[in-house]
């Protein structure tokens, strides 16, 4: 049974920001990841030969902290600039003066270079932690378990109070308020390959402040898929509450009618996706939260500090410095 100073579980933006942290510093460092690759929301797919990113679509910067990250990261070519502003509901390009920033060749190629410094296993699930003093073993879907001084959860904290529900981890009633309280916005997103010309000008976003569709953007204009134009269609929060569940095509349907003058989706091949916890609504702005637990145990990601790629970022580095006051105890 392997050991390690920490086992942090997930790796999107929050995750692996805090694994790099602790690895810099010298800490031994697990990063564990139920989806076949890392990335969490900054995700991008393939489908027949057009290429999607089909999560966040952008990040800016605010913080030196993630700054230094990023200038890092643009000058290896893994980010680049995509723009300072979009098309607005009237048409006309907006520059809100604010650089967005892409990944290149795409939103995961961020996740993946930030991972680069940090043991990452893919395609594992913590089904279990159980404390035993001041060290946890965290078992496996896969049979394996490692044991562990400090364990970090950046999932969402429904997902974190379930693992530690069903595995019988006692957390003080504070604890359980701070993460109970914490909601989540699902968003669907249709991924459309649509090869009539479009009206989509200037960097190929359109950001919508009415109606059931938010945003709209091709990734080719974007230079994501280079041979096909593909559309990442974002529907709006209330309008993924109410079709959530319902069938793909009435959700096409719907969207396809609310495009209006952008898009005619009847000639196009279009999938659905569901992101039952797509924006975080923290109750406070509260980047990481160290849990009054048995062994050491912290709770990070956007859930504490906010649906912002950049924020997700800040909440792994903060849940850093908590796990590594921890080690140096």
């Amino acid at each position: 049974m392997k050991e390690y100073d920490v086992v942090v579980v997930g790796a999107g933006i929050a995750g692996l920001m805090c694994a790099r942290s602790l690895s810099e510093r010298g800490h031994s460092v697990l990063a564990v990841e139920r989806a076949p690759v890392v990335g969490g929301r900054m995700a991008t797919c393939r489908i027949q030969n057009a290429v999607f990113d089909f999560g966040a679509q952008f990040f800016t910067v605010t913080d030196l902290r993630f700054s230094a990250v990023v200038r890092d990261l643009e000058r290896r070519g893994v980010v680049r600039v995509w723009s300072t502003g979009y098309v607005n509901e009237e048409g006309a390009l907006t520059t809100t003066g604010q650089v967005r920033y892409c990944g290149v060749p795409d939103m995961s190629a961020v996740c993946s270079a930030v991972a680069e410094q940090t043991v990452v296993e893919t395609g594992t699930e913590v089904v279990r932690l159980d404390p035993h003093e001041a060290l946890w073993t965290v078992h496996f879907n896969s049979g394996a378990s490692a044991v562990a001084r400090t364990v970090v959860l950046t999932q969402p904290p429904p997902e974190s109070l379930d693992l530690l529900d069903s595995s019988g981890v006692s957390i003080s009633d504070n604890d359980r308020t701070t993460l109970s309280a914490i909601s989540y916005e699902p968003t669907i997103t249709l991924l459309a390959i649509c090869d009539e010309p479009h009206p989509l000008p200037g960097p190929g976003s359109v950001q919508l402040r009415y109606g059931p569709v938010r945003w709209i953007a091709d990734n080719r204009l974007k230079g994501v898929s280079p041979e096909r134009h593909a559309l990442t269609i974002h529907a709006d929060h209330e309008f993924s509450r109410a079709y959530f569940d319902d069938s793909d095509d009435r959700i096409v349907a719907k969207v396809n009618e609310a495009l209006g003058p952008w898009l005619d989706l009847s000639g196009a091949t279009v999938e659905v996706r569901r992101w039952r916890y797509a924006r975080a609504v923290p109750a406070e702005k509260r980047f990481a939260v160290r849990l009054e637990t048995a062994a050491s145990c912290i709770c990070a990601g956007d859930g504490f500090a906010g649906p912002r790629v950049e924020s997700a970022a800040l909440s792994g580095i903060d849940a850093a410095e908590l796990a590594a006051a921890v080690r140096a105890v």
